[in-house]
């Protein structure tokens, strides 16, 4: 099985640029590359280490913000086979479902999801937690010990 979400990659440095001026003023320009309009920000080579820590720390939190967003949006809860198949096959995205292991036991099931949705059980995303006590395995009826992504694999 595969995890659904890879670790985050480290996202791209802000900008500088140091001209004759800028060196003759003692400043470096920077700008930030995850936005569509990149506002050039001067800094006072005194302050250049903290100002680019603190771009790089707010420039991560605007990449993270922006892809929970993304996936929050292609997410759909759903508790049956004809569910996760109407998600697939309609909406597109991933369909969360309660599911009772993660481990090589799950490998008959993966198959007959694949063969009823024409997905495959992507993964679990971690840190996310386990279903609620009583929450049953929306394929096996077992109690459901995680969540499980199902998706088409392209």
């Amino acid at each position: 099985m595969r995890f659904f979400l890879p670790p985050p990659s480290p996202p791209p440095p802000p900008h500088p640029q140091v001209g004759n001026r800028d060196v003759e003023q003692g400043v470096v320009v920077a700008l930030r590359r995850d936005q569509q309009k990149a506002d050039k920000v001067t800094i006072p080579n005194a302050d250049v280490v903290t100002t680019i820590r603190t771009m790089m720390t707010e420039l991560l939190d605007s990449l993270r913000t922006a892809a929970d967003a993304f996936q929050t949006d292609r997410v759909t809860d759903c508790t049956t086979l004809e569910e996760v198949a109407a998600v697939i096959s309609g909406k597109g995205g991933f369909a969360r479902v309660p599911f009772y292991s993660m481990d090589i036991e799950a490998k008959e099931f993966d198959d007959q999801i694949r063969e009823a949705t024409g997905g495959e059980i992507r993964g679990t995303r971690m840190g996310e937690g386990v279903p609620e006590e009583g929450v049953k395995c929306f394929l096996t009826g077992r109690p459901a010990k995680h969540w499980a992504y199902v998706a088409r694999a392209y």
